[in-house]
């Protein structure tokens, strides 16, 4: 093994280290969710975005665990389904974790929707190579 650039396999998938660089490289899971921050019911924001980004790192960090993750404002278009369309504020959720399942993904999304009364929440998952340096 060349300690300056070896590659190991982990249980969350293939990663590289580079002693030399200091460098850490892997393939992960990035679980993107975007919540508007207009009411369900009222069709107006009801929370400014800094508590809702308070709400939303309480939950994570209180309810399941998650610690590290990274939250942006952000702005979207939404058509309701009683068919009006709303032009929001956003918040935009970015966890990189290979060990949450879809199935906490999901348990995380119907807090959220409660907590900030949403109609729905936008989920993507990707997998991407991030680096660490």
């Amino acid at each position: 093994m060349n300690v300056y650039n070896s590659t190991q396999t982990s249980q969350a998938g293939k990663y590289e280290y580079n002693i030399k660089k200091r460098g850490f490289k892997m393939k992960m899971y990035e679980h993107i969710l975007t919540i508007g921050l207009y009411d369900k019911d009222t069709k107006v924001q009801e929370i400014e975005a800094e508590t809702a980004k308070n709400i939303i790192s309480d939950e994570l960090i209180n309810h399941f665990n998650i610690y590290a993750f990274t939250m942006m404002n952000a702005y979207g278009v939404y058509k309701m389904n009683d068919g009006s369309i709303v032009k929001e504020p956003s918040v935009r959720l970015e966890i990189a974790d290979n060990d949450l399942t879809k199935e906490t993904i999901y348990r995380i999304i119907k807090r959220l929707k409660t907590e900030l009364n949403q109609e729905s929440i936008m989920y993507k998952m990707v997998v991407s190579d991030i680096d660490f340096i």
